[in-house]
């Protein structure tokens, strides 16, 4: 076990002045000596910026227009000094112990990821298990758990400013189809997610670009095509379960079609 390895963790914000609080306090608890914090605001025009000069664990930060997550996930990268990258959202947040358990496998890959819990306003609606093996069909990794070495960014470019809602994916994919080694933590929850996020709420494009990185990476003309058709529909179906309030069902959906194992 080597715990000697640097990390640093980015966060992009914009007008995140209700959520980023719970980012920051989780970064700064973190069990693990060896951090650096950037953040990078898209020029904030609520307190977000206000809330970031007074976080002491923020080592570096940036306020500007940006041209979407990707432009300003590749600043975060840029502006880092480390071996590892993190990347933690503004409503997003890391369990205590995250950074020391995932680096506890940094001899053994390139890609470390893990559990994520995910969560709807205030309320835990399960933890999400990564399934690596099927990253080919869709997004099975929880992308807040994910640590990628430096030499990783470098090597494949960083995140690609075509995509808008699904960079995250293209991204891992790209890393698997060069033979980079990816790592599941599989003891421990990483991290928690919350629901509605850009993603989430443009989930139609999403899929699209889903299927447009699978096509780039791991053409299969019918068979990502097919796939995209599964995700459509799912998507409907869960939206109008929740829709119709009906939350049980909507778990119950989560829980037996998706790729990853949820508890």
């Amino acid at each position: 076990m080597n715990l000697s390895n640097s990390v640093s963790i980015v966060t992009v914000c914009l007008n995140s002045e209700r959520t980023i609080g719970k980012t920051f306090s989780s970064v700064g608890f973190q069990d693990y000596p060896n951090i650096e914090y950037i953040v990078v605001d898209g020029a904030s025009t609520d307190s977000t910026v206000d809330l970031i000069k007074k976080c002491s664990a923020v080592t570096k930060w940036v306020s500007e227009p940006d041209n979407g997550i990707s432009d300003a996930f590749n600043k975060g990268i840029a502006l880092s000094s480390c071996e590892w990258i993190g990347i933690i959202n503004a409503d997003d947040w890391y369990e205590i112990d995250a950074v020391k358990s995932a680096m506890m496998h940094a001899n053994d890959a390139d890609i470390i990821h893990g559990p994520v819990r995910y969560w709807k306003s205030e309320t835990p609606i399960g933890v999400y298990y990564p399934n690596q093996a099927r990253l080919c069909w869709e997004m099975s990794i929880n992308h807040p758990s994910v640590f990628v070495r430096r030499s990783v960014y470098e090597a494949l470019g960083g995140f690609d400013p075509a995509y808008r809602y699904a960079m995250d994916y293209e991204f891992l994919l790209r890393a698997l189809a060069a033979g980079y080694r990816f790592c599941a933590v599989s003891d421990v929850i990483l991290a928690n997610m919350s629901t509605g996020g850009v993603s989430d709420l443009c989930w139609k494009k999403s899929i699209l670009e889903v299927m447009r990185a699978k096509d780039k990476h791991f053409p299969s003309f019918f068979r990502n095509r097919f796939y995209f058709l599964i995700q459509l529909v799912r998507g409907y179906v869960r939206r109008f379960f929740e829709f119709l309030g009906l939350d049980d069902f909507v778990r119950f959906f989560r829980n037996y079609f998706s790729v990853m194992r949820k508890l």
